[in-house]
């Protein structure tokens, strides 16, 4: 249960409705987030949604997607591709249960996520994969030939 460090409640400001303790609060979160990522992900301990880290990189002939999912199992993914829209959904249920000296401690940990990225080129969606190894999922998307022989050099000429 939260409450006020405001010794007179929350209007003791004329024009003030935010308690300014709550409003500097949410902007330091705000800054930690930004700065470490977002800590529930990894073992925060408290449930809601999650934002799992993403990397995405561009060759001539792939776009490769690689999603840091540490705690999720294989069985609680779920991966869709449509219309050129990637879509990672899954949950992550942690439990831990620890037992000694006449006591007994259990930790649990859940949350869900839903990463979607529009991809940056046309793909093949029929040669697309996936690989899930130690918590790293790995999507290898194959561009079709024709988006290869799209790409040449072009020559730069000084002026005269």
């Amino acid at each position: 249960m939260r409450t006020s460090l405001i010794p007179f409640g929350r209007d003791w400001l004329p024009g003030r409705t935010e308690d300014p303790f709550a409003s500097f609060r949410r902007e330091m979160d705000r800054v930690f987030e930004d700065t470490l990522g977002r800590s529930a992900f990894f073992g925060g301990g408290r449930g809601g949604d999650l934002t799992p880290s993403l990397d995405v990189a561009e060759t001539d002939e792939a776009v490769t997607v690689t999603v840091e999912l540490p705690g999720v199992d294989e069985k609680d993914m779920e991966l869709t591709l449509e219309r050129g829209l990637l879509t990672i959904k899954g949950e992550k249920k942690a439990e831990t249960d620890t037992e000694g000296s006449g006591r007994r401690v259990v930790e649990r940990s859940y949350g869900r996520f839903t990463r979607s990225l529009s991809l940056p080129s046309e793909i093949e969606p029929d040669r697309a994969e996936a690989r899930f190894d130690k918590g790293i999922l790995t999507v290898t998307l194959p561009k079709p030939a024709a988006a290869k022989a799209d790409h040449r050099r072009i020559e730069i000429k000084t002026a005269a």
